[in-house]
């Protein structure tokens, strides 16, 4: 975690999977000190809002349309991993999914539905 350069937070809890809370926001701490780049996904302001670096107030319930057009702009800005992908996703199913992304969850499309701007989602 320590290397990444960005941290997704829904709620004002970490975008992170089979670790215990504790550990996860103890090495967020430790990548942001390091220069990583804390972003929240919350419809209200909660306590953790004054730990992240960006607050994206999106409407509640649309995050995943929010999550899904940023898929679009990593696929689009060529930013995935396509070694890693090949290796671990099963190709028929990848490709399902980048046509639906394509197709239905734009930037634009997603602002939308979840308040928040084409351009802040592509940042």
């Amino acid at each position: 975690m320590e290397a990444a350069l960005f941290h997704l937070f829904e709620r004002g809890e970490p975008v992170v999977l089979g670790r215990a809370r504790f550990f996860a926001d103890r090495m967020v701490v430790i990548a942001q000190r390091a220069g990583a780049e804390v972003v929240l996904l919350s419809p209200d302001v909660s306590p953790s809002h004054c730990h992240t670096d960006l607050h994206l107030p999106v409407r509640p319930g649309t995050d995943a349309a929010l999550a899904l057009a940023m898929c679009q702009v990593v696929l689009e800005e060529g930013l995935a991993d396509a070694g890693y992908l090949a290796t671990h996703v099963d190709e028929q199913a990848w490709r399902a999914l980048i046509d639906e992304v394509r197709r239905a969850y734009s930037p634009e499309q997603a602002a939308l539905r979840c308040g928040v701007e084409p351009d802040v989602i592509r940042t």
